[in-house]
């Protein structure tokens, strides 16, 4: 029975409960789900849930830090578009250097 018990346990994990590994803009870790639960699941497109609160495409401000590929298939389904976390400084270090250009110009 035990053995049972744990693969209903694993199953839980693989199906969506905040398995996701996120990190807000700040850098705080938070945990995420997918879901088609909620009323806002338009047209039964999952949605982002976030500490039980869900965040549209255009609202999630986050970045990805661990995800399976079955939720990464759900957030692209859904319209999420989240950045990687070892990406952050990316996009950072281009607007800088662009910024740089700028003044270099003037």
């Amino acid at each position: 029975m035990a053995q049972d018990k744990t693969l209903d346990q694993g199953k839980g994990l693989d199906m969506g409960g905040r398995t996701m590994k996120l990190r807000t803009f700040e850098g705080e870790p938070v945990r995420g789900e997918m879901t088609t639960d909620l009323p806002v699941s338009q047209d039964g497109l999952p949605v982002l849930l976030v500490n039980d609160e869900p965040f549209s495409p255009e609202e999630a401000e986050f970045f990805l830090e661990s995800v399976t590929q079955e939720e990464m298939k759900m957030l692209s389904e859904g319209g999420y578009d989240l950045p990687e976390w070892e990406d952050k400084d990316k996009g950072y270090e281009e607007v800088e250097q662009d910024e740089q250009i700028v003044s270099d110009e003037d």
